[in-house]
């Protein structure tokens, strides 16, 4: 049975036959979505490394023997440092990223302030969320908090697999710190589970209303992502 930071590493990303970094697993087109030169994946007893297809063979392995060192769940800095040290030999390094991997608590609760959004009442996305409406079908489930019959807030399906999906959370600016995020992700993870699925949410550590909104929900952290990205 695969560990749930397995589950969220295939779902973050398609991999080819070796296990190499291919693109994001984005809901919509993927293939313009690169995968980053390097990914660390970082639970308490388990550490997933991966890398882009076109890092040399030399820089793999030094970029595993980082791993093995400085891979630790508290903090990513020394890891991600000593990485973009690596990587800049070959590549013109762009954006770095860590932050915390959460699943949801067996007790979702009930939600009863939420819709779920389809190809059959995508309107209420209309003035707010927009771009989403023509992506609605491949975001599903996708679940809005309204507010006069508007969307406040939308969670939608970014990433899945056949046996894990992960969330994408969007609140407006007038309606954010009134509990609408909130009300969506729980009703979305309670979708997902329905469709046999297990809901997962991810965020960056400088986001606080994002892991505001995680530990409102009473989710536990599994793991911690890292990676470094080749500039655009």
């Amino acid at each position: 049975m695969r560990s749930t930071i397995q589950q969220h590493f295939e779902a973050l990303f398609l991999i080819d036959s070796h296990g190499d970094l291919l693109y994001i697993n984005a809901t919509v087109e993927p293939k313009k979505c690169p995968a980053p030169l390097v990914y660390y994946g970082i639970a308490a007893d388990e550490v997933i490394f991966a890398v882009r297809a076109d890092v040399p063979t030399r820089d793999r392995l030094r970029l595993q023997d980082i791993a093995k060192n400085d891979a630790s769940p508290k903090g990513c800095r020394a890891l991600l440092t000593a990485a973009r040290t690596v990587l800049e030999e070959h590549f013109v390094v762009g954006t770095d990223y860590s932050g915390p991997t959460f699943e949801f608590p067996e007790d979702l609760g009930a939600e009863s302030d939420c819709v779920v959004v389809d190809a059959s009442n995508c309107a209420v996305l209309s003035g707010g969320f927009d771009d989403i409406i023509p992506e609605i079908r491949a975001v599903q489930p996708c679940v809005a908090s309204l507010v006069g019959g508007r969307a406040a807030a939308v969670c939608q399906t970014v990433r899945q697999t056949p046996h894990a999906v992960e969330a994408g959370v969007l609140t407006l600016e007038a309606f954010r710190r009134q509990g609408h995020g909130c009300r969506a992700v729980r009703a979305w993870a309670a979708c997902v589970r329905d469709e046999g699925c297990k809901p997962l949410y991810s965020t960056w550590w400088e986001n606080e209303a994002s892991r505001g909104l995680a530990a409102s929900l009473q989710m536990r952290q599994y793991s911690v992502d890292a990676h470094v990205s080749q500039a655009i």
